[in-house]
């Protein structure tokens, strides 16, 4: 999966979304560990965390 290599990217935090969402409603694939590690490390990042801070959490419409 390109958007979710070693380095983090705009493209990456872009798609972070679609996968946020899928990981909240407990659709995230477990037998894709990959995935999910990526995503914490979207998480664990600074501008993450500052983000959440300032404007709370993401709230999905269904």
């Amino acid at each position: 999966m390109l958007f979710a290599s070693d380095e983090i990217s705009a493209a990456g935090i872009i798609m972070s979304l679609p996968l946020e969402a899928t990981n909240v409603r407990g659709n995230l694939a477990e037998d894709r560990p990959a995935i999910t590690e990526w995503l914490e490390r979207i998480h664990a990042r600074l501008a993450h965390l500052n983000a959440l801070e300032e404007g709370g959490p993401y709230v999905f419409t269904e």
